[in-house]
This record gives C-alpha cells, sequence and structure tokens, in this order.
C-alpha cells in the first residue's frame, strides 16, 4: 500500500484549462488569418481566372495564324503578316503583366490591406486597358 500512495502522490497534475481566455487570446489571430486566407484565395482566382482568358483569346490568335498565312501571295506579306503577329503578341503580353500586377495590387484582394470593409462589399476590380474581356 505504501507503493501506491507513493506513485499516486508524484503524478504531475494537469494544468487547469481556461477555455474563455484561450478563446479571447486566439479570436484576433484566427480572424486575421482567415482574412487573409480569404484574401489571398480571392487574389489567386482573379489571377486565375484572367490568365487563363488571356490564354484563350491567345490561343485563338495563334490558330487563326495559318489561316493569315494562306493569303499571303508575296515573300513581303509573308514577312508583314509575321511582323504583325509578332508585334502583337508581345504588346498584349507586355499589358497582361501589366493587368495581372494591377489586380495582385488592387484593395479588393491585396492580403496588406486592413480588413475594415464588409467581406460582402466588393469593389469593382480594375478594368483593362485592351480589347480583351475580363472574367
Amino acid at each position: 500500500m505504501a507503493v501506491q500512495q507513493t506513485r499516486e502522490r508524484n503524478i504531475p497534475q494537469p494544468l487547469p484549462i481556461h477555455l474563455e481566455l484561450m478563446s479571447e487570446l486566439t479570436t484576433p489571430a484566427v480572424a486575421a488569418a482567415t482574412t487573409f486566407q480569404r484574401r489571398f484565395f480571392d487574389n489567386m482566382t482573379a489571377l486565375q481566372k484572367e490568365w487563363y482568358g488571356f490564354l484563350q483569346a491567345r490561343w485563338m490568335e495563334n490558330i487563326a495564324m495559318p489561316r493569315r498565312l494562306s493569303r499571303c501571295q508575296t515573300p513581303m506579306d509573308v514577312q508583314q503578316v509575321y511582323m504583325d503577329y509578332w508585334r502583337r503578341t508581345l504588346d498584349q503580353y507586355s499589358g497582361e503583366f501589366q493587368h495581372l500586377g494591377e489586380i495582385s495590387q488592387h484593395e479588393e484582394y491585396s492580403v496588406h490591406s486592413a480588413p475594415d470593409s464588409e467581406p460582402g462589399m466588393r469593389k469593382s476590380a480594375p478594368v483593362r486597358p485592351d480589347g480583351y474581356a475580363q472574367h
């Protein structure tokens, strides 16, 4: 019997858990993490929609290239079609990368801006300067 009493006295007792205090301490951190994750997800979704829309439009132009070449009658026509194609391609990619940067810095999707607005209140995304439809 003496051995059992000694063992029982040496067992460490668990610390009291104060769930209300833990909840009060972690609620702001959980809210901030939730806001960050929502904005990050919204940002990634907007960027992916924009990028895939751009790639779809570029794909259609790439498919149309052989048709344009088939209409050429002289080597100068071929050269002009290729020059127009590459100029347009470079301009569109440059504009798209700039637009993707604008989307990622837009206040609605920024993970660095303060969460002072309601989650349901959406502001309009930036408008694209070129002719592609924004998705």
